[in-house]
C-alpha cells in the first residue's frame, strides 16, 4: 500500500469515502520536521510506501526537509512528485492519489500515474485582478485593466491555459465542448469561493459546462493568495470520483521493473526513488527495500 504526504496543501473533504492522507499546509518549516519523521517512520514499521506532492511554484525548504528524512530514516521508499497545478487543483490531486495510493500495484506506478491524473483535472478560476498573475501570463492590457474597479477575468487550465477578460455581458467560461474531453466524465466541482457571490457565478456559468455534478464547497487553500497575486479569487476544480476511471492511468503490475540500486518496483523509464537511476528489465524478485 501506498501513502501520500501533501506538502503545501490541506486535507480537503473531496471524496465520499476519505482516504488516508498526512497533510502540511505550511511549507515544511523547522518544527514540521519532527512530526514528518514521526508519520513517515510509522507508515515505513507499517510495510507502506510513501510518495509525497508538493507544489512546484512554492519556494521553501520543502525538498530539502525531505531528503533530511529519507537520509535519517535510511530509507528509498519515499519519493516526491511536484505539480504546477495551481492550489486547489493540487489539493484534489493529493485527494485522489491517496485514494488510489490504496489500490495501486505500488507506489512507483502511483507515481508514474500522476501526470495524467493532472491531466484529468479541468481548473477554472475566476479572479478580480491579473495584475500579479505569473502563470498563465496575462497580456499587458489584461494587467493594465485590473487597476479598473469591477474588473474581472477567467482563468482556464484545458486543453491550455488562458486568460480571459470577463464583460458584463459576456462573463462566462470559454471551454471544449465536452464531447472533445478525453478524461474520465467529471462528477464532481471542487468550489473555494470566498462570497456567495463567487458562489452564485460558478452555479451560473460553470455548473452548466459539467452536465450539472455535485458542488462541493471548500475552504480556501492555504497559498491561495500566492499563488493567484489576488484575494478577489474563486478557484473551481473539476474532478472524477469512479474509481473505474481513476484506475486506468495507474499502470499495471505486470510492467514494472526492479530498480537495480535501490530494488524499487517503478513501471517508468527511469526510477522516481534513487535520483533518477535508468531503470533496467530486471525481475520483480530480489532482496526486499528498507
Amino acid at each position: 500500500m501506498t501513502r501520500v504526504l501533501a506538502i503545501g496543501y490541506d486535507d480537503q473533504p473531496l471524496l465520499r469515502e476519505q482516504p488516508v492522507l498526512h497533510a502540511f499546509p505550511s511549507s515544511l518549516g523547522r518544527d514540521d520536521l519532527g512530526p514528518l519523521l514521526g508519520i513517515v517512520g510509522a507508515e515505513l514499521a507499517r510495510g507502506h510506501e510513501i510518495v509525497a506532492i508538493a507544489p512546484r511554484w512554492l519556494s521553501g525548504p520543502q525538498l530539502q526537509r525531505l531528503q533530511t528524512v529519507r537520509a535519517a530514516l535510511d530509507t528509498s521508499r519515499l519519493t516526491v512528485h511536484t505539480s504546477a497545478l495551481p492550489p486547489l487543483a493540487g489539493a484534489v490531486l493529493c485527494e485522489l492519489a491517496a485514494a488510489l495510493g490504496e489500490v495501486a500495484p505500488s507506489a512507483g506506478a502511483l507515481h508514474a500515474a500522476l501526470p495524467s491524473l493532472e491531466r484529468d483535472l479541468v481548473v477554472v478560476a475566476r479572479l478580480g485582478s491579473v495584475a500579479r498573475l505569473a502563470h498563465p501570463a496575462p497580456t499587458p492590457a489584461q494587467r493594465a485593466l485590473s487597476a479598473w474597479p469591477g474588473s474581472a477575468f477567467a482563468v482556464s487550465w484545458w486543453p491550455r491555459p488562458a486568460v480571459r477578460t470577463l464583460r458584463v455581458a459576456d462573463d462566462g467560461v470559454a471551454l471544449p465542448p465536452r464531447a472533445a474531453w478525453s478524461g474520465p466524465a467529471a462528477a464532481r466541482l471542487a468550489v473555494a469561493a470566498p462570497s456567495d457571490a463567487g458562489l452564485d457565478w460558478v452555479e451560473q456559468r460553470v455548473v452548466p459546462l459539467f452536465g450539472g455534478p455535485e458542488v462541493v464547497r471548500v475552504d480556501q487553500p492555504p497559498f491561495s493568495t500566492l499563488y493567484w497575486g489576488t484575494r478577489q479569487v474563486v478557484e473551481v476544480v473539476a474532478y472524477p470520483t469512479d474509481a473505474a476511471a481513476l484506475l486506468t492511468p495507474v499502470p499495471d503490475a505486470g510492467v514494472a521493473r526492479r530498480c537495480p540500486w535501490c530494488g524499487a518496483a517503478v513501471v517508468s523509464a527511469v526510477c522516481p526513488f534513487c535520483d533518477l537511476t535508468p531503470v533496467r528489465a530486471l525481475s520483480l524478485s530480489g532482496r526486499p527495500r528498507t
